[in-house]
């Protein structure tokens, strides 16, 4: 509320009527008429006859800050007029506010009382940044200032060939899993595939067993490596910016998970997992098509890959490495027995026909495949997962 201030100038008070003005007091003798005198400052000089004083009508005693003005006895008798303010004080202006205004009110458009709530207040932790810089994005592209991060539209028959360069030293690896295979994990989540139910998952990535490795499950643990896992190098897909870096330990040392941002095709995200970045790739760090990223993370990993359009928060979709590559890219595959793209996927409508379920104590968006040997094991699923070709496509001499 505003409120304004009396002013306290003459200018701007109303007119005062006055007595007419008294004339100057002098050093007189005691009048000796019984009209009281007027009650000045002034001392009054002694008089050799005190008793009529003492005598005198005089009014009540009322304790006063100032003398009370009186008619004068010498001066003519003034125009009646109004009395003066007993503090003699200025009368307040015509600018006094008697009946407060009240404060004026705006729409909610105009005047938010405050920010949008924040959505991913319930998301799990592990998945909080990455909604959060989805809301925000989001709020970009809504002002039309979406930038990079996200793809304008998806269309599966006419995927962007992002890729320049393939993302691994391929001559090392002996077999690829498929698109929606059932092994590893799920990986499915956010897009639209993922269940939360877990009674329908899938992985959306590809795994890359290294040289060396037996075809046949009963021998994988007893079988050493043929060389250095460790060694194995990965590589920039695309020109593009690193981020969503998440670190994690190992017995082996430190390893990291990150995407590469697509450059010249946003909303391409290239994910790479347990891989020990190259020093001085951080958050934010440029790379370049073919530059190195990193090498393994640990003995025990086998190389990964998975591709992710993302078009807003809301609306995501994995597609397979070899549907964003360049024809010269996908050569190494073709030079490796792949005929077709499609034999290195399983399509959507073949998996939600013949589902997996998920579960165990993993992240939820990383839940074990029922049946594997980290949730309910069972050794028929085990040797499926690892040897058939509904899972893996296998190189030629492997």
């Amino acid at each position: 509320m505003l409120l304004l201030a009396c002013s306290s100038t003459t200018s701007d008070s109303q007119t005062i009527d006055t007595p007419s003005a008294l004339p100057t007091p002098t050093a007189k003798p005691v009048p000796t008429s019984s009209t009281m005198p007027t009650a000045m400052n002034t001392r009054i000089p002694p008089t050799s006859t005190p008793k009529p004083l003492l005598t005198a009508t005089l009014p009540p005693h009322t304790p006063i800050s100032k003398p009370m003005p009186t008619k004068s006895q010498v001066s003519p008798k003034p125009t009646p007029g109004p009395l003066p303010s007993p503090t003699a004080s200025p009368v307040p202006t015509a600018t006094a506010i008697v009946a407060p205004t009240p404060t004026p009110t705006y729409p909610p458009t105009q005047t938010p009382l405050h920010q949008p709530p924040n959505p991913c207040l319930n998301v799990a932790e592990e998945y909080r940044k990455r909604c959060e810089e989805s809301v925000a994005a989001d709020r970009l592209k809504e002002s039309g200032q979406s930038g990079s991060y996200y793809a304008e539209s998806f269309d599966p028959d006419n995927i962007s060939k992002a890729a320049k360069f393939n993302f691994t030293e391929l001559d090392k690896f002996s077999r690829m899993s498929k698109l929606r295979s059932g092994v590893g994990h799920d990986y499915s989540f956010p897009s639209a595939e993922y269940d939360p139910d877990g009674k329908s998952c899938r992985s959306m990535k590809h795994y890359f067993i290294p040289n060396g490795v037996p075809r046949d499950n009963a021998s994988y643990r007893t079988t050493p490596h043929t060389f250095e896992w460790m060694s194995l190098k990965f590589f920039a897909p695309a020109d593009g910016v690193i981020t969503n870096v998440e670190y994690a330990t190992t017995p082996d040392g430190e390893e990291a998970q990150f995407s590469i941002q697509s450059a010249d095709y946003p909303g391409y995200y290239f994910n790479f997992l347990h891989v020990k970045p190259s020093e001085g790739l951080v958050e934010g760090s440029s790379v370049e098509a073919g530059q190195q990223i990193g090498t393994l993370g640990n003995e025990e990993s086998w190389g990964e890959i998975g591709v992710e359009v993302r078009v807003n928060s809301r609306e995501s979709y994995f597609v397979s490495f070899l549907q964003v590559v360049t024809d010269q890219v996908l050569e190494a595959y073709v030079d490796r027995g792949l005929v077709s793209v499609s034999e290195a996927i399983v399509t959507r409508g073949q998996r939600d026909a013949t589902p997996l379920a998920c579960g165990g104590d993993a992240p939820p968006a990383a839940r074990w495949f029922q049946g594997s040997s980290k949730f309910n094991p069972d050794d028929e699923f085990i040797i499926w997962q690892f040897e058939s070709t509904d899972n893996w496509f296998f190189f030629d001499g492997n």
